[in-house]
C-alpha cells in the first residue's frame, strides 16, 4: 500500500514538473517572439488575396522619437519629403513623381504615442501612385506582401 502511495506522489510530481516546464517554455517563447506594430494594410489592385502591410517590430517602433505636438518635430516636413522622394526614385528610376498628399499620423501603442509621416506621390502614369511611410527618425517602413 505504501509503495502505491509513493508511486502516486512521484507521478503527480512528474506531471507537475512537466506542466511547469511547458508553461515556462511558452513564456520564454512569447517573450522572445517579436511583436509587430501595424501602421497600415493596403489592398493590392487586381490581387484580391494580397495586401501590402506596413509593419514595424515593436522594439523598432518604440525606438523612434516621441513628439508631444508642442515642440519642433524631430523630422521636419521638408526632410521627410526628401527621404520619401529618394525612396520612390530608387524603386522607380524611370518615372516622375510629385507629392500629392501628406499626413502626419499618431500611433498609440500601450499609451506610448509615436508619430510618422505618410507621403503619397503621384506618378506620371495613371494609377501608379506610391505611398511612403517615414518615421520621425528618418527611416522608411518597407511594406510586406501578405496573403489575406
Amino acid at each position: 500500500m505504501l509503495n502505491v502511495r509513493q508511486e502516486n506522489k512521484k507521478t503527480r510530481k512528474m506531471k507537475t514538473t512537466t506542466i511547469l516546464t511547458i508553461a515556462l517554455s511558452i513564456l520564454i517563447f512569447n517573450a522572445n517572439a517579436e511583436e509587430e506594430i501595424e501602421l497600415k494594410s493596403v489592398s493590392i489592385m487586381g490581387k484580391e488575396n494580397l495586401e501590402l502591410q506596413f509593419l514595424l517590430p515593436e522594439e523598432r517602433f518604440l525606438a523612434t522619437p516621441q513628439w508631444d505636438g508642442k515642440d519642433k518635430l524631430p523630422l521636419a516636413l521638408d526632410e521627410a519629403i526628401k527621404i520619401g522622394q529618394s525612396e520612390v526614385t530608387r524603386k522607380n528610376p524611370r518615372k516622375e513623381f510629385s507629392v500629392d498628399e501628406i499626413e502626419l499620423r499618431k500611433k498609440d501603442h500601450i499609451n506610448d504615442f509615436r508619430w510618422y509621416y505618410i507621403i503619397q506621390f503621384e506618378g506620371d502614369i495613371p494609377d501608379r501612385d506610391e505611398r511612403v511611410y517615414v518615421l520621425l527618425d528618418g527611416t522608411i517602413v518597407q511594406p510586406k506582401i501578405t496573403e489575406r
